[in-house]
Formats: structure tokens, C-alpha cells, sequence
């Protein structure tokens, strides 16, 4: 396929990356590079965000390109601003840091390649793959298998780990889903993967290699918002129609 049209296309999300997004790219296009995947990158920068648009400035050529939020909206809109753009026949989504190796999008793309359903439209890095090498906190680990469970009470989906930042999509699956999303921050994922459940597309988990990086913590406010605001998104979810794509 020609650069115009790729054959995958990876949005990476970007806010506040200065420190990693050199680094970051430079690591995904050789991982590509390797691989023999016709590919382009999409970088959005969640704006305002002077220090991170600098550092990738030198980077931009006929594969890398970058846009630019001039306020900040939240890694949702920069994701989906990102599929609206591309014409790829695989998008994937991969976090801007350095915590998870990008070798999954190879298998992630391999993976719906090689399927033989119809339906499967997704493979999702997921922490809980007994193939992931996983160096995360106790902490996170145990807060992110209550919301493990918490997603499958309240979506009733079948699903390892939404919250993992990385993603392979068959692209026209991902572009119809998106027109119907609204969620501008981390529950976009989790909107996505119900949409895409509820058109009767199905999705799989592949291994990670993730090496956490992040080093705040999270407030105990916080997590209260986070559980609240997946409520209200499962809520929105159980009435939506399966008729809601052209």
C-alpha cells in the first residue's frame, strides 16, 4: 500500500511527554521497521503542550505526523481524532511513555490478519495475560482487578483489561465505532469495547511487556470519581440500541 494508505496506522496519544516522546517513537518505528508493516504514526498532542511539540518537531516526516490540541481535551478526544484521520486497514493505540513495549502491535496485527472471525475486530494488550511480563505496583495490580471485575458486573463484557494503552483495530470497525462515542478520557476504551460488543464484534487479549513507570499516586478521591463515572457509563450503555451504526 501506498504511505497515503497505510496498511496500520498507530495513534499515540500524547499530553505532557516531552521527557519520553522521542524516545518513544523512534522505539515504535524501529520495532515496525523490523516487522515489514507498510505503517505510519499519528501523534496528537493533547495541547497545550509546548515542551512535547518541540521534541517531536525534528521526527516529522512522510510517516510520523503530529497535530496539535490547543487546549486540553483528554486522551479520548485525541484517540478519536486520530481514527477520524486515518485510512489504515489496522489502527492501533499506543500510550506515548515507555512503559509498554510496542513488539504487541506486531502480534496484535498478526493476530486479526490470521483470524478466521468474521467478527474478531480487536486485540487488546491486557496486564492479565498469563504471556505479559508485567513490573507493576502491588497496588495498581489490586486496583486494577477490582476494576477487572467492576467492568464485568456492570458491562457484562468478556474482556481481561481495558485500561492497558495499547490497541489493534480492524479499521473500518474502529472508524464506524468512533462516530458514536463521546467519552473524552480513560473511559473511552471501555466505551469503544462496549460499542463494538454491542454490534456484535468481538475482540481478544494478547501479552504486554510493561515496565510501569509512573511514580505519583493515586488519591483516594480519585478512584472514587473513576468508579463513579464507570457507573454512569455503564448506565449510558444498557440504553443504547444495537442499531445505532449506519
Amino acid at each position: 500500500m501506498s504511505q497515503n494508505l497505510p496498511f496500520l496506522e498507530v495513534v499515540m496519544p500524547a499530553y505532557m511527554k516531552g521527557a519520553t516522546i522521542v524516545e518513544s517513537v523512534t522505539r515504535l518505528c524501529d520495532v515496525l521497521d523490523r516487522s515489514v508493516i507498510d505503517y505510519a504514526i499519528h501523534v496528537v498532542v493533547d495541547g497545550p503542550d509546548v515542551v512535547t511539540e518541540a521534541e517531536l518537531a525534528p521526527l516529522i516526516d512522510s510517516r510520523i505526523r503530529m497535530s496539535v490540541f490547543p487546549e486540553n481535551m483528554g486522551k479520548g478526544s485525541a484517540l478519536r481524532h486520530g481514527v477520524s484521520k486515518s485510512s489504515a486497514k489496522f489502527i492501533a493505540f499506543l500510550d506515548a511513555d515507555l512503559d509498554i513495549h510496542p513488539q504487541s502491535i506486531v502480534v496484535g496485527v498478526k493476530c486479526l490478519i490470521e483470524t478466521s472471525e468474521a467478527e474478531l475486530v480487536c486485540a487488546y494488550g491486557s496486564k492479565f495475560h498469563p504471556g505479559s511480563n508485567v513490573v507493576y505496583p502491588r497496588f495498581r495490580r489490586v486496583a486494577s482487578s477490582v476494576y477487572r471485575f467492576l467492568v464485568r458486573i456492570l458491562f457484562r463484557l468478556d474482556i481481561e483489561d481495558s485500561q492497558t494503552g495499547l490497541k489493534v483495530y480492524e479499521g473500518d470497525s474502529i472508524r464506524k465505532i468512533v462516530k458514536h462515542s463521546v467519552e473524552q478520557r480513560f473511559l473511552f476504551d471501555l466505551e469503544v469495547f462496549s460499542l463494538l460488543s454491542k454490534k456484535g464484534y468481538k475482540f481478544t487479549p494478547i501479552p504486554v511487556s510493561l515496565d510501569y513507570q509512573y511514580t505519583s499516586t493515586i488519591g483516594v478521591q480519585a478512584i472514587y470519581r473513576m468508579f463513579g463515572e464507570t457507573i454512569r457509563l455503564a448506565w449510558r450503555m444498557r440504553h443504547v440500541d444495537s442499531n445505532f451504526v449506519d
